[in-house]
């Protein structure tokens, strides 16, 4: 919040002259919708309406971005991007919370970088709570970079270190490292000299991105003395319709002697008058973990998307999960159809599984009157097993 109020102060100092592009002012906006829904749940027969309302009034203070900087072969610049000032009905004076400044030296091709040197990096993402994440480096440091048409490569060295974690409970936990040096070292008046019990931890990560002909590498590490390491990379080949995405992760606790990796590659091919064609593998080994001791996880997956006309659209998407154990296998395929005709856009959506359960959604949009619309849906997600009969909404709603 100190840091958030030191920009803001210096933004104002220096707006007027500095960055007098920044401060254009837009014109005010308004927007809204009002939805009645009224809904039956054909199980529980529960019946009723239920009524949304939002509306936004934003009055655009300063908004824009800028950058400037200094002439010759080694110069100073510095920017300011995602000004977004406004006052808005519901939040009140907000800044947006996009907005950042950075600043370095130029000496030709080196770049020094005198912001936190930031870097995150998580190349698989994954949505279940195994997911790995790498370090993300955000304290007070300097980095230092090589910058040219075809690669960039950056070393960076902050103070302190947040580890890696997530909120779930089979994740990787990292020893507590966030002690920055003005907690830890002790200017010592008799000797001018740091204290002899004092922890000075520093993390050091590098990024590179190296662009060759129809190959895009990108490559991260982080390392933190006796307590991390981590490396992860993402490369990308382009070859005429065809894409070949392959993101790597691993990482490791020192301090705990815990490690996991995962592995995520896909290719897609987009097919003219057939549609795009998906495929992505995941593995995922978390042997050394406590948590989840012995784990690890394979799921095969393909995508199709098709789009028939400009009117008809269809989507199927099957996936084989568990694979590393025969207990856990399973399979789910999932169909998506839509049709916009005019002031219709009917849909159907069904799936089914290796669980025997059938879901089923059908519903149509309607557009008869300018700036409304309606929507009648049927959804039932237990058809086969469960045996529910579902429930049947009708939306009717304005917006401006």
């Amino acid at each position: 919040m100190k840091k958030l109020f030191l920009v803001l102060i210096a933004v104002a100092l220096v707006g007027s002259f500095a960055f007098a592009e920044v401060t254009g002012v837009d014109a005010p906006t308004i927007s809204g919708s009002v939805t009645t829904t009224f809904g039956y749940d054909l199980d529980s027969e529960d019946v009723g309406f239920n009524n949304s309302t939002s509306v936004n009034v934003a009055i655009p203070l300063a908004s824009g971005s800028d950058t400037h900087m200094g002439s010759g072969a080694a110069y100073g610049e510095i920017s300011i991007t995602d000004v977004d000032l406004s006052i808005d009905e519901d939040d009140g004076v907000e800044l947006s919370s996009d907005l950042s400044v950075s600043a370095k030296i130029v000496v030709g091709a080196i770049e020094i970088g005198l912001n936190d040197p930031s870097f995150s990096f998580n190349n698989v993402d994954q949505d279940d709570d195994d997911d790995i994440n790498m370090l993300d480096l955000n304290e007070d440091g300097i980095s230092v970079g090589y910058v040219s048409d075809m690669a960039t490569v950056k070393f960076m060295v902050a103070s302190s270190s947040d580890g890696y974690q997530d909120d779930s409970d089979d994740d990787i936990s990292a020893a507590d490292t966030t002690t920055s040096w003005t907690d830890s070292n002790d200017d010592d008046a008799a000797t001018d000299d740091f204290t002899d019990d004092a922890e000075n931890t520093f993390a050091f990560g590098a990024v590179a991105n190296v662009t060759a002909g129809p190959a895009v590498v990108d490559i991260q590490f982080g390392f933190l003395a006796d307590m991390y390491m981590g490396f992860g990379a993402t490369a990308v080949l382009t070859a005429g319709p065809a894409t070949v995405t392959v993101p790597f992760d691993y990482v490791s606790d020192l301090a705990n002697e815990e490690s996991g990796m995962e592995l995520d590659p896909s290719v897609s091919v987009m097919l003219d008058g057939v549609g795009t064609i998906a495929a992505n593998f995941f593995f995922g080994s978390y042997a050394d973990v406590a948590a989840i001791a012995g784990d690890q996880e394979m799921t095969f997956g393909l995508t199709f998307t098709e789009g028939f006309s400009e009117e008809l659209t269809m989507s199927v998407e099957a996936e084989v999960s568990g694979l590393a154990s025969e207990d856990d296998m399973g399979w789910a395929v999932d169909v998506d159809t839509a049709y916009a005709m005019g002031v219709a856009a009917p849909y159907v959506n069904f799936g089914y599984g290796s669980d025997e359960e059938f879901d089923l959604q059908i519903g149509s949009t309607l557009a008869v009157i300018d700036n409304a619309t309606v929507t009648l849906d049927y959804t039932n997600e237990g058809l086969t097993v469960a045996k529910e009969s579902g429930r049947v909404t009708l939306a009717v709603g304005v917006t401006y």
